[in-house]
């Protein structure tokens, strides 16, 4: 049975193991032309996480690896955000947990 959602689960995938994805965005409380630049900044962050998959869409970054650490990199795009000029920072996050897998593979 072939999932509904973009992702496909490989059981023999030869990637970093990972037991959970999560689809991300974050959303500065900040004015328009500033956004930009704070988004920038978290997905720099993003991209130097070791063991981390991710995927940069136009609507969200979907990231791959260990919950834990996942969790733990969404609460540090947080305070990143904040700490760039944010008041405030939205998260909203889609998570899917499958410890029974091998890997997740992104499309």
């Amino acid at each position: 049975m072939r999932s509904s959602f973009p992702i496909e689960f490989d059981q023999t995938s030869t990637s970093p193991p990972g037991d959970a994805t999560i689809g991300l965005q974050i959303m500065p409380w900040v004015d328009f032309d500033q956004a930009d630049e704070i988004v920038a900044d978290v997905l720099a962050h993003i991209e130097n996480q070791p063991g981390i998959r991710y995927e940069v869409g136009t609507m969200e970054t979907v990231l791959t690896g260990p919950l834990d650490q996942l969790l733990e990199l969404v609460g540090q795009c947080l305070r990143l955000a904040h700490r760039a000029g944010a008041g405030e920072v939205l998260a909203i996050t889609k998570i899917l947990y499958q410890p029974t897998q091998k890997g997740c593979r992104l499309p």
